[in-house]
């Protein structure tokens, strides 16, 4: 019988989570797109409204990528969306201190 060390190689855990938030960021900028594209229509072409491809088919599509996303159950992908959020408010931070560094 062989002595098999069982460490976890640190770098391969961290990929394997960073895909998994660049996954789901992806699945909430769908969303938010899908749901977008009902409120562009409504607002800015009231007169090239289709029922289904400007409504229905994007309330079809937000709902299922959300319902995707809300599948998994553990701590991490609970987290996941605060995370996401906590990324995009720092961005933006970064890009008003860079673009007006002195207010």
């Amino acid at each position: 019988m062989s002595s098999r060390s069982t460490c976890q190689n640190p770098y391969l855990d961290l990929c394997v989570l960073m895909a998994i938030l660049g996954t789901f960021a992806i699945l909430v900028v769908q969303t938010l797109c899908s749901f977008a594209v009902i409120g562009y229509f409504a607002r800015n072409h009231p007169d090239a409204r289709h029922w289904f491809r400007t409504f229905l088919a994007p309330l079809i599509g937000g709902i299922s990528i959300a319902a995707v996303g809300d599948a998994a159950e553990t701590l991490l992908f609970k987290l996941i969306p605060w995370i996401v959020v906590g990324v995009f408010l720092g961005g933006i931070t970064f890009y008003l201190r860079a673009r007006c560094p002195d207010q």
